[in-house]
């Protein structure tokens, strides 16, 4: 049993590994596209300075922008949405692996072992919960701070 979820969690990791690839190759092509779409939209105004319309150009620029940057972030929904569905199989694998390490503990009577575990578990998520409790409250601070500027 362990040796399937040693392998369940691999293919998991392993398809993780390539959504996080097609995520950063998915970002790298929009970065590009966005570039390319605000160079085309500086060419169009530049040659359409010259007609003195400033209305029509801002008008055209904006629309051009619009139509390039809704396929990029499409490409980057789709990316982010399988990097989130992939992330979220791990969890769940990695979830089912700790409750049958600990299942298998309980049943060979250690159960100081398992309970050592779970406390260890619940100090970690209490950790990571004070972390973020701090940022927030730092945040809420600084935020307070700069409106008395």
């Amino acid at each position: 049993m362990a040796d399937e979820n040693i392998e369940t969690t691999n293919a998991v990791a392993a398809e993780a590994q390539k959504v996080a690839d097609a995520v950063k190759a998915a970002e790298t092509a929009a970065d590009a596209e966005m570039k390319a779409a605000s160079d085309k939209a500086i060419a169009d105004k530049a040659a359409l300075n010259g007609a003195g319309d400033s209305e029509l150009i801002a008008k055209i620029v904006k629309e051009r922008l619009d139509t390039e940057l809704a396929n990029i972030k499409s490409k980057l929904d789709n990316a982010y949405k399988q990097r989130d569905e992939v992330q979220a199989k791990l969890a769940a694998t990695e979830a089912k692996e700790r409750e049958a390490t600990l299942k298998k503990l309980s049943e060979e009577g250690k159960f100081k072992e398992a309970y050592e575990i779970q406390l260890a578990e619940e100090r970690a998520a209490n950790a990571a919960l004070a972390k973020s409790n701090t940022e927030l409250s730092r945040d809420v601070s600084v935020r307070e701070s700069l409106r008395s500027l």
